[in-house]
């Protein structure tokens, strides 16, 4: 808290509101501006409490209209996997660095399956633990069907997703959100756009040279 830090904007977008705790408020509502735009400065002109320019710990929130978009691109056409009741388990013994398969043929799951892997360490009693290790594989066969998705509503619902998403990682609130859904060879492009208000300011490093202290009638400081 004692470092000369002020305060940058981490995206673009118009000043809504600001409260600051530190430091010199280099903006006001209405004021556009860009990423990295200096909003508080750590060099303060002379004020009543210190009575000469001094340099301080920018701290503070400047809120901010912004502009959100994203682009996606999905399949109409996917593969759904669903479990069967086929299971098949394989065990294997691993020795150091040496494996000894407990079963006949190869361990790669052919077709269309989920495969489980569990390895236990062998032990004697708590405290003595043994260089061997059960290996059980489980493959679980799954039951492919090729699913086709309507394009509007695949292109609803990335865009309800991502807005749910965005909403609770911006540190402020959507204002406005729309999409646009367009289908193109076999897939969905989903265009969305939100109107947010939120926090824009990140602390940095701030050597912004301090204003001069004004000069009395006599020429002195």
């Amino acid at each position: 808290r004692t470092a000369p830090t002020g305060l940058v904007a981490t995206r673009p977008g118009v000043i809504s509101d600001a409260t600051i705790t530190g430091g010199d408020l280099l903006v006001k509502p209405g004021d556009a501006v860009e990423t990295g735009t200096l909003l508080v400065s750590s060099a303060v002109p002379n004020t009543t409490e210190w009575g000469v320019p001094h340099r301080t710990h920018g701290m503070g929130r400047v809120m901010a209209y912004t502009n959100r978009t994203a682009d996606f691109i999905c399949p109409l056409n996917w593969i759904k996997q669903t479990p069967t009741q086929k299971v098949r388990t394989q065990y294997a013994l691993i020795l150091g660095n040496h494996r000894i398969n407990l079963y006949l043929g190869s361990g790669i799951a052919m077709g269309s399956c989920d495969k489980i892997i569990e390895k236990t360490r062998l032990s004697i009693g708590s405290r003595l633990m043994l260089p061997i290790s059960l290996v059980r594989q489980t493959y679980r066969e799954q039951d492919a069907t090729l699913i086709t998705g309507d394009a509007q509503a695949v292109g609803e619902a990335v865009a309800v997703r991502f807005l749910e998403n965005l909403e609770q990682t911006i540190d402020g609130k959507i204002l406005e959100s729309s999409w646009q859904v367009e289908e193109q060879d076999g897939a969905v492009r989903v265009h969305i756009t939100a109107s947010c208000e939120e926090q824009i300011a990140a602390e940095m490093i701030d050597r912004t040279p301090l204003p001069e202290k004004p000069q009395t009638e006599d020429g002195q400081p």
